[in-house]
C-alpha cells in the first residue's frame, strides 16, 4: 500500500524512495522521523532565545523556500535583510550583529 502524502507525489523524491526497494510509505515515515530528529537536535545546538526564534519566524514568514540545499547557507542574508528593513532587532530586543554572526557560524558549520 503506497502512501498518498505530498512527498510520494513528487516524482523526483518518489523515484529515490523506490530505489531503496522498500515500501515507499515506510521509507517516507522513517526518513521523516530522522529528518525531524536531526532538525530538533541541531536547533537545540543553536541555542536560540525565544526572541531570536521569534525574529527568525517573522523574518522568514513570507520567504519562499526552494528545493536548493545551498539555500540554507545564505538564509542568514534573508534574516539580516528583514532586520534592516523592519527593525526586527529592536522589536525583539536582539543584538543584530551578534545574532547574524551566530547564524552564519552555525549554518556554515552544519551545512
Amino acid at each position: 500500500m503506497e502512501s498518498k502524502t505530498l512527498i510520494s507525489q513528487d516524482s523526483e523524491i518518489k523515484a529515490l524512495l523506490l530505489q531503496r526497494g522498500e515500501n515507499v510509505g515506510k521509507v517516507e515515515l522513517r526518513d521523516s522521523k530522522r529528518y525531524y530528529f536531526l532538525l530538533n537536535h541541531h536547533l537545540l545546538e543553536l541555542s536560540l532565545t525565544i526572541d531570536e526564534a521569534n525574529l527568525i519566524c517573522e523574518a522568514l514568514k513570507d520567504y519562499q523556500f526552494e528545493d536548493d540545499p545551498e539555500q540554507a547557507r545564505t538564509l542568514w542574508k534573508q534574516v539580516q535583510s528583514a532586520i534592516q528593513q523592519d527593525q526586527l532587532d529592536q522589536k525583539w530586543s536582539v543584538n543584530s550583529k551578534t545574532f547574524i554572526r551566530k547564524l552564519q557560524v552555525f549554518v556554515n558549520f552544519r551545512v
